[in-house]
C-alpha cells in the first residue's frame, strides 16, 4: 500500500493518505495512536513519530475513508499488516481524519565500530544518501549524536576512513546552533542530490550512549481524588533517537506481588475493573493517564513502562504516583445490621469523609434524593416509617461526589470491536461503575432474558465463536446496594455462505403451462453478495441466472432438469446440491378416434414427457373398479369394443421421481 502526508509543512507531517486500487483516501482517527503513526513515519522513512492527530488537524479530506478502527503495535512495515475493521469506513467521517507529524530526516553512522561512530548518512524519499562536509561544524555532529541517543560529539570530519558510498549525497551546508532535535531544523542547503568529493563526506565519532536517555518522569507529591470523579496521572518520558515505540502500559501491583494492567496497548490485558475508564492521552513522548470514576478500590501505586522496537529498549518507571482516593460515606448511629431501627428510636445520620481531599469541604445530606437543608447530619427522635428512605452525603463544591451508590454506567465492551468471524475467540466485559465494588455479575442473551450458564465474572469469554453466538448480549451488576443492566450490544458473527439448497415454489409437481420459481436459499454474514444459477445438461453445467430466484412463468417440457446454485460472501461461497424439475405434460389419445363403431377395435395411446423416462402406466376407466396395468408400452387396444367398454378413460405416467395422471378421454361407442 502507498501511504503520503498531504497539507503538511513538509513530506514528514500531514493527513495520512492510502492508495488502494489506484484511489487516494482518507484514515479514520478513531483509535488512532503514537504507535500506529509510527507504522506510517517509517513507512515513509521520515524518522519517529512527534505527534499524532485524530481530528482533521491538517483539514478534511476527500471519500473514501479507507481504513477505520486501525491498529498498530509500532512494530508493522505497512499498516495493511495492522488490525482494522475492514475496507471502506460507514462510521467515520471526514472530522475525523488521522494526521501525523515524524521527526523528518531519518539518520544512522555506517562502517564504525558501533552504531555511534561511522560515516553520516540521512534517509530521504525512502534512500539513503551521504552529507558533504561543507560548513560541516561539531555543532552539526552534536545534533547527531543527539539524534542516535549516542551523548556528544568528541569527532567529526570529512574523510573517506569509513568508506566511500554509492547513494546520493543528499545535504550540504548544513549549520546547526547544537541545540536542535533534527537536522531538519538546521539551516541547509536544497535536499537534493549533489555533486561532493569522496573525501568530503561528513563521518561523526560520538562518545557513547546516553544512559540517562531512557526516563520516565512521575510527579513526586501524592495525587488525592475523591470518589466518582477523575484522577490525571501526568507523565514524561524520553528514550534515544531511532527507537520506534512498540508498546505501552500502566500497571499497579495486586496483593499477590502480580501486574494488574490500568492500560495496555493490548487491550485484552486489561484488568477487567479498569476496561472502559482508562483513557491514555500520550503524544510525542508524554505518557499521561486518565482513570475516570474513580472508586475506593483504585487507590494504590501506580507504574509507567515502554517499550521499543530494539532488543532491550524498554524502560519502567523506577518510582510511581501514589493515588489517594478519598469516600464520602454516611455514617448512622447507632450502628445496625442491614439498617434496621424500631419506632421511638433516636437515630443519627451525617456525612463522613476520610482521606487526603477531605479536609476544608462542606457536605449536604439528602434522603430520597430530596435535600434536607445544607446540612451535613441529622439527628431524628421517635424514629418511625415516615423517615424510612435512601440517605446520602452529597460533596457541596462537587455535588457529583457522594457517598456509595447502586453499580451505575454499566456497560459491555466487545474485544476484539467490530464484527467477528466464525472460530475465533472474542472476550466481553462487563464495567460498572460502582462504590462498594460490584460483589457479582450476571450475563443474558438477547431481550428474553436467557442466563448463560457459569458466567459470573466480568468477562465472557468465548474460545470458538459459532453462528449461534450471533445476538445482542447484556450483564447485571450488583452490590450490597443494588443492581444495573447494562445496555445490550450486538455480538456480530460472521461465517461463509453454508446450508445452500434450492427450492421450488409452489411446492410439488410442475405442470407444463404453469409457473414456477427456483429459490437458493443460504445462511451467510454478511448476507450473500452473488449468486450463479447453473443447469446440468449432458456432461456439462450451463449457467443460467445471476439472481436469488429463477423463475419461469411459462413451464415447458425443455425448461426440465437439474437445477444448483453457487453462493458467495466476503468470506468463502458454497455450492448446493441439484434439484430435479420435472416438468409433467401427462395427456392420452385415441386412435383411429374416440368415437368408434361397436366391435371395431381401438387404441388408447398414453403421452407424457418426463425426465428420467417412464417407468411404467396404469390404465383406469371411471367407476369401473377394473384397472389394466401394460409394462411394454403407453398404449392399450381394446379389440372388438362393446357398448359395456365405453367410458371415460385415464392413464397414469410414473417413474422413480413420482406419478403423474392425465386429463380422461371419453370413448363413446355407436352401433348396434
Amino acid at each position: 500500500v502507498d501511504v503520503r502526508l498531504v497539507n503538511g509543512p513538509d513530506r514528514c507531517s500531514g493527513r495520512v493518505e492510502i492508495q488502494l486500487s489506484g484511489i487516494w483516501g482518507t484514515v479514520c482517527g478513531d483509535s488512532w495512536d503514537m504507535m500506529t503513526a509510527n507504522v506510517v513515519c517509517r513507512m515513509l522513512g521520515c524518522g519517529g513519530v512527534k505527534d499524532a492527530s485524530g481530528s482533521a488537524h491538517f483539514g478534511r479530506g476527500q471519500d473514501p475513508i479507507w481504513l477505520e478502527d486501525l491498529w498498530c503495535s509500532g512494530s508493522e512495515a505497512s499498516l495493511l499488516d495492522c488490525r482494522y475493521s475492514g475496507l471502506l469506513s460507514h462510521n467515520c467521517n471526514h472530522d475525523r481524519d488521522a494526521g501525523v507529524i515524524c521527526s523528518g530526516v531519518d539518520v544512522r553512522l555506517v562502517n564504525g565500530s558501533n552504531y555511534c561512530s561511522g560515516r553520516l548518512e540521512v534517509q530521504l524519499s525512502g534512500q539513503w544518501g551521504t552529507v558533504c562536509d561543507n560548513s560541516w561544524d561539531m555543532s552539526d555532529a552534536n545534533v547527531v549524536c543527539r539524534m542516535l541517543g549516542c551523548g556528544e560529539a568528541k569527532k567529526t570530519s570529512g574523510s573517506t576512513h569509513f568508506g566511500n558510498s554509492k547513494g546520493p549525497v543528499w545535504l550540504d551546508e548544513v549549520q546547526c546552533f547544537g541545540s536542535e532535535t533534527s537536522l531538519q531544523e538546521c539551516h541547509h542547503g536544497v535536499l537534493l542530490p549533489i555533486n561532493c568529493n569522496p573525501g568530503k563526506l561528513v563521518s561523526v565519532a560520538c562518545n557513547g550512549i546516553e544512559a540517562n536517555k531512557w526516563t520516565v518522569s512521575l510527579p513526586t507529591d501524592r495525587l488525592c481524588v475523591w470518589s466518582g470523579t477523575s484522577a490525571i496521572l501526568s507523565c514524561k518520558y524520553d528514550y534515544p533517537y531511532g527507537y520506534g515505540i512498540r508498546r505501552v502500559m500502566w500497571f499497579r501491583h495486586t496483593a499477590e506481588g502480580k501486574r494488574e494492567y490500568v492500560f495496555h496497548t493490548d487491550l485484552s490485558v486489561v484488568s477487567p475493573s479498569f476496561m472502559g475508564r482508562t483513557r491514555y492521552s500520550g503524544t510525542y513522548k508524554t505518557c499521561t493517564l486518565q482513570i475516570s470514576s474513580v472508586r475506593s478500590t483504585d487507590g494504590g501505586e501506580y507504574y509507567f513502562r515502554f517499550e521499543t522496537d530494539r532488543l532491550g529498549g524498554q524502560w519502567t518507571s523506577t518510582d510511581a504516583i501514589t493515588l489517594s482516593v478519598t469516600v464520602l460515606q454516611v455514617q448512622v448511629h447507632p450502628a445496625r445490621q442491614g439498617n434496621l431501627f424500631a419506632s421511638g428510636e433516636t437515630v443519627y445520620l451525617g456525612c463522613e469523609a476520610r482521606g487526603c481531599a477531605a479536609p476544608g469541604n462542606q457536605f449536604i445530606l439528602y434522603r430520597n434524593t430530596v435535600k434536607l437543608g445544607s446540612v451535613e447530619s441529622v439527628t431524628i427522635h421517635n424514629f418511625d416509617t415516615g423517615h424510612s428512605g435512601t440517605y446520602k452525603c452529597h460533596l457541596a463544591s462537587l455535588p457529583q461526589v457522594h457517598s456509595p451508590d447502586a453499580p451505575r454506567q454499566t456497560t459491555v465492551v466487545i474485544s476484539p470491536q467490530g464484527a467477528i468471524m466464525e472460530g475465533s475467540s472474542v472476550t466481553l466485559t462487563c464495567s460498572s461503575n460502582a462504590d462498594p465494588a460490584v460483589e457479582s455479575y450476571s450475563w443474558f442473551k438477547d431481550q428474553a432474558g436467557w442466563s448463560l450458564p457459569d458466567s459470573f465474572k466480568p468477562q465472557l469469554q468465548l474460545w470458538s465463536t459459532r453462528p449461534s453466538d450471533w445476538g445482542e448480549y447484556y450483564c447485571v451488576a450488583r452490590n450490597s446496594l443494588g443492581s444495573q443492566k447494562s445496555p445490550p450490544v450486538l455480538l456480530n458473527i460472521t461465517h461463509a455462505p453454508r446450508n445452500t439448497a434450492v427450492l421450488i415454489d409452489p411446492p410439488g409437481d410442475v405442470m407444463e403451462g404453469s409457473s414456477a420459481t427456483l429459490i437458493c436459499s443460504s445462511s451467510a454474514n454478511p448476507p450473500v453478495m452473488k449468486y450463479t444459477w447453473f443447469v446440468i445438461a449432458a456432461t456439462q453445467s450451463l449457467e443460467r441466472g445471476s439472481t436469488q430466484n429463477l423463475t419461469f412463468l411459462n413451464v415447458r417440457a425443455h425448461h426440465g432438469g437439474q437445477y444448483y446454485c453457487r453462493v458467495w460472501n466476503k468470506y468463502g461461497h458454497e455450492t448446493s446440491a441439484a434439484l430435479t424439475l420435472a416438468v409433467l405434460n401427462t395427456s392420452v389419445s385415441a386412435w383411429p378416434s374416440s368415437e368408434i363403431e361397436a366391435g371395431s377395435s381401438v387404441t388408447l395411446i398414453c403421452n407424457s414427457s418426463a425426465n428420467p423416462a417412464v417407468e411404467n402406466y396404469t390404465w383406469f376407466r371411471i367407476n369401473d373398479a377394473d384397472s389394466w396395468e401394460t409394462r411394454s408400452g403407453p398404449s392399450y387396444t381394446i379389440i372388438g369394443i362393446t357398448h359395456r367398454e365405453g367410458g371415460q378413460y385415464y392413464c397414469e405416467a410414473r417413474n422413480k421421481l413420482g406419478a403423474h395422471s392425465s386429463p380422461v378421454l371419453t370413448v363413446r361407442v355407436r352401433g348396434r
